[in-house]
């Protein structure tokens, strides 16, 4: 099983849970991931990463201060 299937296997038994996708080899599509998760290429920096879990929550992940 690869990280999509198991992608996939999450968002089907748990449908509630936000999906974040990361790979260094090959080329993922974002509509390979499933619902409404994020594909993040390898290498990211820090920021994007941020960036991209405060869309996901959909909150302002910035503004704490941990």
């Amino acid at each position: 099983m690869d990280g999509l299937e198991l992608a996939r296997v999450v968002s089907d038994q748990w449908p509630d849970v936000k999906l974040l996708v990361t790979s260094g080899a090959g080329r993922v599509r974002q509509c390979d991931v499933p619902d409404d998760g994020r594909f993040l290429a390898k290498p990211y920096s820090l920021s994007k990463l941020r960036e991209t879990v405060d869309d996901l929550a959909g909150g302002d992940c910035r503004a704490s201060t941990t």
